[in-house]
């Protein structure tokens, strides 16, 4: 059954998570319209049939699939498969949902998945698919900052009661449970907290030219105010100071650098260097991270064409260590500046490695090569 179709090019919703929540609410309140077609895995493309006549609906070439998922926590839907797909004549993709009853979704996903590695026609620029994916991590970041705000101001109300009643003499059962809902969470879940302001630091930085309205510069002002509540509350910047992982990239302490306010710049350097240098200028090894998310979420872990996604704080990491590389071979050899520069180029698409002795890339970045034959070339 297709249920729901969304373009983005018309500005329906502005990206996957916001279509799927649509999709929810339409649900509930029964105004959904579905259509039985036939959904075929061919050579080159995917085809929606008719189920009657066998007429083709819409068709999607394999290089144009950007995401394709199968969704089992809509509570609407058992199996939900998801697609996200760009036609021939469109500057942006559409979002497609259907409910699979004969042939269940992870099937499908699978199927399409696999006709897409083996396709000679390459996928598609993963520009679009890789920064709606690190936007979906980046709100999944906010949602567990903002649940757990929500948790310490419910602690702070009711220590504010049990503090009025402490002038009785008799414990009553009441006063038990407002004893319990005082204590403050956990040290690890404050800890947990910390590390996803980190993170989002590191994404808004790397998302700065891709999102807007908000743009990363004013996000950050929006986040700086409940990490001021959280300093607060565990004592002052010690445990805040203390969090490593994860460090923070250039790109981060670049983008605080530019747009704090005197107010939110103390906040910030008071949490020391953990928080206001890059990974590179830190001592020592930093522990690895991966976000867990409070309801479950996980982002997709590979493509459409089975590329396995990295990473993005890591990924920037790689890549400023890179560029860092190439500052130092410039400058401890200045002659080779201008004796390279026809063997400089600049990367035109995103790309990434799928294997050793690929590099993964991004648009804009500048690449050398250092060593070329007539059938490869080795760059850094």
């Amino acid at each position: 059954q297709h249920l729901l179709t969304f373009s983005l090019q018309d500005g329906d919703v502005q990206n996957v998570e916001e279509a799927q929540s649509r999709l929810s609410v339409l649900a509930q309140n029964q105004k959904l319209w579905s259509q039985q077609m036939y959904l075929d895995v061919g050579a080159k493309a995917i085809h929606l049939r008719d189920t009657q006549s066998q007429d083709e609906l819409e068709n999607y070439l394999f290089k144009s699939i950007y995401r394709c998922d199968a969704i089992n926590t809509e509570k609407h839907f058992k199996s939900l498969l998801l697609l996200v797909c760009q036609s021939a004549d469109l500057k942006k993709p559409d979002i497609l949902f259907f409910n699979c009853e004969t042939v269940k979704a992870e099937q499908i996903r699978d199927d399409i998945a696999h006709a897409v590695s083996g396709s000679s026609t390459g996928g598609p620029d993963i520009s679009f698919l890789r920064a709606e994916r690190e936007v979906g991590i980046l709100n999944h970041c906010f949602n567990d900052i903002e649940i757990f705000m929500g948790k310490l101001q419910q602690t702070a109300e009711a220590a504010t009661v049990l503090n009025q009643r402490k002038k009785k003499k008799k414990r009553s059962k009441k006063q038990n449970l407002l004893t319990a809902k005082a204590r403050p969470p956990p040290e690890e879940e404050f800890i947990d907290i910390f590390q996803k302001f980190k993170y989002c630091f590191s994404l808004l930085a790397r998302l700065k030219s891709t999102i807007s309205n908000p743009s990363s510069e004013e996000l950050v002002h929006h986040i700086f105010k409940p990490l001021d509540m959280m300093v607060r509350t565990t004592g002052g910047p010690a445990l805040g100071a203390s969090v490593s992982s994860p460090a923070l990239t250039s790109s981060a302490v670049s983008l605080l650098q530019d747009n704090l306010s005197e107010e939110e710049r103390q906040l910030w350097t008071s949490l020391g260097p953990n928080w206001t240098l890059p990974r590179s200028q830190l001592r020592g090894p930093v522990a690895p991270y991966t976000p867990v998310f409070l309801d479950g979420w996980k982002p997709e872990a590979s493509r459409a064409d089975g590329q396995v996604w990295e990473d993005p704080v890591d990924s920037q990491h790689k890549h400023e260590a890179l560029r860092v590389q190439q500052v130092v071979r410039n400058t401890s050899n200045p002659s080779s500046a201008t004796t390279t520069s026809d063997r400089l180029y600049s990367c035109t698409y995103d790309f990434i490695a799928r294997n050793s002795s690929e590099l993964s890339v991004q648009h804009g970045e500048t690449l050398e090569v250092i060593q070329s034959s007539s059938t490869q070339s080795k760059a850094s």
